[in-house]
């Protein structure tokens, strides 16, 4: 099992804003593999779609990114076993014992975690370690996507391991889980503005209309990351 984690900051105000780039890739890997709707689960302080990605084939798409999901599905029937519904593609379920937001669905023919932090994101760990300890899922199987203000708008990279580098919702993750060693993918959102406004405020900007546009073709570039990844 895998834990897929996309982060940014949940309230709606922020939704289109830089720092908020993970969440944006996380839900275009769900529409891009069929994932089910994300579910709030409170337990585990954010919302969760889970399942494997078996669609390997996908004509990338404009798509409303960063659009808070509705999180009032609930049912009594979802099983609350550990291996959740062991590969069955549901539109939408949500565990009432757990309330989290969740939906279940298999990627590579691996049960597969997604998950989008609701706890800010200085205190994403919080959210990632209990997801983290429930399934048993070791530090190695968990892939995080954030954004990158260091790196030119655009550019993916996949590291293996590493230090926070002064991103705070790695800092978070890396204080709760108690080690660096984990795989990350990092995407690029600095531009020409990044050298003369403070990275504090930079994050939080909205991205322009032009890189808007691009959006949808830097999140398929991030899926295929994430596919070599998991694949190896």
């Amino acid at each position: 099992m895998k834990l897929i984690v996309g982060l940014g900051n949940f309230d709606p105000e922020y939704s289109l804003t830089r720092h908020n780039a993970g969440f944006g890739a996380i839900e275009y890997i769900a529409k891009k593999f069929s994932f089910p709707d994300f579910l709030l689960e409170k337990s585990f302080f954010g919302k969760i779609s889970r399942g494997p990605i078996e669609n390997h084939w996908y004509e990338p798409q404009e798509a409303s990114f960063f659009t808070p999901e509705r999180a009032d599905a609930r049912s009594d029937s979802v099983p609350t076993s550990r291996d959740g519904v062991s590969n069955q593609m549901l539109p939408s379920l949500a565990r009432k014992r757990k309330q989290a937001s969740v939906s279940l669905a298999p990627l590579s023919n691996e049960k597969i975690i997604l998950l989008k932090p609701e706890t800010w994101m200085n205190l994403s760990g919080k959210s990632v370690v209990a997801v983290m300890h429930f399934y048993k899922i070791p530090p190695e199987n968990i892939i995080i996507i954030f954004d990158d203000a260091d790196t030119e708008f655009g550019t993916i990279r996949l590291r293996e391991k590493g230090s926070s580098g002064g991103h705070n919702g790695i800092k978070s993750i890396i204080a709760c889980i108690g080690t660096e060693d984990f795989p990350r993918i990092k995407i690029g959102i600095a531009n020409e503005k990044r050298k003369i406004i403070p990275a504090e405020d930079f994050v939080l900007q909205k991205f322009s209309a032009e890189e808007k546009k691009k959006l949808p073709e830097i999140f398929e570039q991030v899926s295929v990351k994430l596919l070599e990844k998991i694949s190896k």
